[in-house]
């Protein structure tokens, strides 16, 4: 949010990405301003309003002007030339994506929202008849004294069609509530079945792309790393070897898991510096660290705390 922060006048990738975000968080449907924008990366609990997004509060409005004006325009929005401009922007813009895409399958179960809350009032109207069935049959009860052998055969069956009812009442819930969530994980199966084959289909292009990270990108600074990995990206796509656009080194490379123990053992939360420690907990041969701030040190003993340094 540094980088974000610092720029008086943004790339316009970078600009392209935030407008969507401060419509969304700030329910506007129209283009803000740069220093309404900054103002809003200022506040202290910007990271958390991001975080804890209503989902479900996206007016239609918003949600149209969002599409209109930027998901819509490749040229405008593209996640891939943000994420190049900018690695902080880069996964606001991939958020702003999936929450509007979100909005959009919400309102698509809409009707089925609609059904189960018809189905909710006609289960009413049935336990209201039900009710009005039991003192009908309390009336039987005491006044067909006479055939008493009918009347407990009547009773059986009775009791027959409240199980029968209650077994129809829990299975008719089940259906509805798995309805209801299927409606929702279709798509999500859909598209993880479908990044499955894309990352299976990839996975050469990928790994050539992530040696060359591992092999060779750790003596040089941020700008040339970036230039270095634009670069290498043609060279694969010149031998016509199939690689994933969207796959970034840091997340090929180390897992979630692995990136909250580095911090726990107090490595900078930059990508530069995750770089760094994936290079150093993944090398062949011992790695020279040129460390003036001791920010290394402190993170490596603390790593190799067990192994008392």
């Amino acid at each position: 949010m540094k980088e974000l922060k610092s720029y008086a006048n943004p790339p316009k990738a970078v600009q392209a990405a935030l407008e969507p975000v401060f419509c969304l968080l700030t329910k506007s449907a129209k283009k803000p301003e740069w220093r309404e924008i900054k103002a809003k990366l200022t506040e202290a609990d910007f990271i958390q309003s991001i975080m804890n997004f209503d989902k479900d509060s996206i007016t239609p409005a918003v949600k149209t002007f969002v599409n209109n004006n930027y998901l819509k325009k490749p040229d405008v929005f593209d996640v891939q030339k943000i994420n190049n401009a900018s690695k902080a922007a880069g996964p606001l813009a991939e958020w702003v994506n999936s929450i509007v895409k979100y909005s959009e399958i919400f309102l698509s179960i809409t009707p089925l929202r609609n059904e189960l809350k018809g189905l909710q009032e006609e289960e009413a109207i049935m336990i209201e008849k039900k009710t009005g069935l039991d003192e009908q049959v309390i009336k039987l009860e005491s006044s067909i004294e006479n055939l008493a052998l009918e009347y407990r055969d009547l009773i059986v069956k009775v009791e027959k069609i409240k199980s029968d009812m209650s077994s129809v009442q829990i299975k008719v819930k089940r259906s509805v509530d798995l309805i209801k969530n299927l409606s929702s994980e279709r798509v999500r199966w859909e598209e993880s079945s479908q990044n499955f084959v894309n990352q299976m289909s990839a996975l050469l292009g990928d790994c050539l792309y992530a040696s060359g990270f591992m092999t060779y990108i750790g003596f040089f600074d941020h700008f040339y790393r970036n230039y270095l990995q634009i670069e290498w990206k043609s060279e694969i796509d010149s031998v016509n070897l199939k690689r994933r656009d969207e796959m970034k080194n840091i997340e090929f490379l180390s897992t979630p898991g692995d990136r909250l123990q580095w911090q726990k053992e107090d490595l900078p939360a930059d990508n530069l510096c995750i770089e760094n420690a994936i290079i150093m907990n993944h090398y062949n041969r011992y790695p020279l660290v040129i460390d003036p701030s001791d920010q290394a040190l402190g993170f490596i003993m603390n790593h190799h705390k067990a192994k008392k340094i």
